[in-house]
Formats: C-alpha cells, sequence, structure tokens
C-alpha cells in the first residue's frame, strides 16, 4: 500500500517553523516557534529574564519575556536599571522622554528614577 500524503499545508507550516526557528538561532533571538504537534502550554524555561531592550533604550534597559497563560505567544516587560517594570514599550518609551526632560530642566543633573516616576505616574500612564 501506499502511504497517505500529507496535506501541502501542514508541509508548508512544518517549512516556515524550521526556517524560524533557523533565523532565530542565527540571530540568537529568543522567540520559539511551535510545531503544530508540539504543547504550546509548556512553560518550562520559556520565561526570559536579560535581553537587551533595544536601540531606543538608554543602556541598562532590559526585556522579560514570559508566555501567555493560554499558551499561545508572548509578551514583553520592559525593566528599567534600577527596576522599574512597564508593561508596554509605549509606556517605557514615555518614561525615558521624562527622563529626558527632568534632566533638561535640572541643567544637565541625572534625575532619580523615583522623581521620574512621579511624573509618569500625574501624567496619567500606567507602569
Amino acid at each position: 500500500k501506499k502511504a497517505a500524503a500529507r496535506p501541502k499545508k501542514e508541509v508548508r507550516r512544518e517549512k516556515q517553523i524550521k526556517a524560524a526557528n533557523e533565523k532565530a538561532e542565527a540571530k540568537d533571538n529568543s522567540k520559539v516557534v511551535y510545531s503544530p504537534g508540539e504543547k504550546r502550554n509548556d512553560q518550562s524555561g520559556d520565561n526570559r529574564v536579560g535581553n537587551t531592550a533595544g536601540a531606543d533604550f538608554p543602556p541598562g534597559w532590559t526585556t522579560s519575556t514570559h508566555q501567555r497563560k493560554t499558551g499561545r505567544g508572548f509578551y514583553n516587560h520592559y525593566v528599567s536599571p534600577n527596576n522599574n517594570t512597564f508593561r508596554s514599550r509605549k509606556n517605557a518609551v514615555a518614561f525615558i522622554a521624562i527622563l529626558k526632560e527632568l534632566k533638561k530642566k535640572n541643567d544637565g543633573k541625572e534625575p532619580s528614577e523615583s522623581e521620574a516616576l512621579a511624573f509618569f505616574e500625574r501624567r496619567g500612564h500606567k507602569r
């Protein structure tokens, strides 16, 4: 007997997953791509801390990547050098803008993060 042919979509998806994983390994990226048969809610080792936050952020900022409880996808928290955590990139960038604004007001003197955090929250932002 002939073996049953696999659907084209399944073969194509497996190739996409393989290519994405190879690309992630080449970049040393922390993203994990699951194959259709893998268990998605296995969270062993899927919380990553200490990745650099990116070019938009000053030195010392990191991200911590967490898998969602549903197992479908990941989300980042942005962490300042003093361990203030922000749930979105937008809020982290707004906080950095406030730090720069306060530095300008203080004639180049670095403001404390607690002072900037008070301004941040007064303006209606949420961490």
